[in-house]
């Protein structure tokens, strides 16, 4: 119920509230009967638009059941003196270690789906003629021109020290 005697100042405690599930405004005027709370939003004005008793729903009016007019729960936000405790797991993986391992436990690992390769633009290197290759060049036929691992000369050249297995992703 609203206070019979309401602060002049803000509260100092954060509150949440909790508009009234299923409540919309009754009546039979366009525009504003059926209107719920989530559409009201943050417009006040539909705080005094809403006011009349034609507008009531299950016995609430606007004021009563939505938190922009004033209305339904609210509590405080604030954390409590004392911790909590549950033995319900949570979802969020904790910085410290468990008393108490899970059953369940976070798995940190890979991502499920890879993440796509990309090429190093502008690397290229030299062959013997002076013909600069880079990714695009070695995607044409990768079996015979990607170095295999440890290859030296041609296959195994470099550019800025960056070799084509770290360069080009047809290498890799």
């Amino acid at each position: 119920k609203p206070s019979l005697l309401p602060s002049l100042q803000p509260s100092s405690i954060p509150t949440d509230c909790a508009n009234m599930p299923g409540w919309e405004a009754g009546g039979s005027v366009p525009l504003l009967s059926g209107l719920k709370c989530a559409q009201i939003g943050t417009f006040i004005e539909y705080c005094t638009a809403l006011k009349d008793e034609q507008f009531r729903f299950n016995g609430l009016l606007v004021s009563q059941a939505c938190c922009t007019c004033g209305g339904h729960h609210r509590h405080s936000n604030m954390p409590s003196a004392s911790p909590s405790t549950s033995s319900a797991p949570t979802n969020i993986a904790s910085e410290k270690p468990s008393l108490i391992p899970s059953q369940n436990p976070t798995i940190q690992g890979p991502t499920l789906s890879p993440t796509p390769c990309v090429d190093l633009a502008g690397w290229v290197f030299f062959d013997d003629n002076v013909v600069s290759m880079g990714c695009l060049q070695l995607s044409n036929d990768p079996t015979n021109l990607c170095p295999s691992p440890g290859a030296t000369g041609l296959v195994g050249s470099s550019f800025e020290g960056i070799h084509a297995t770290d360069a080009c992703c047809i290498c890799k």
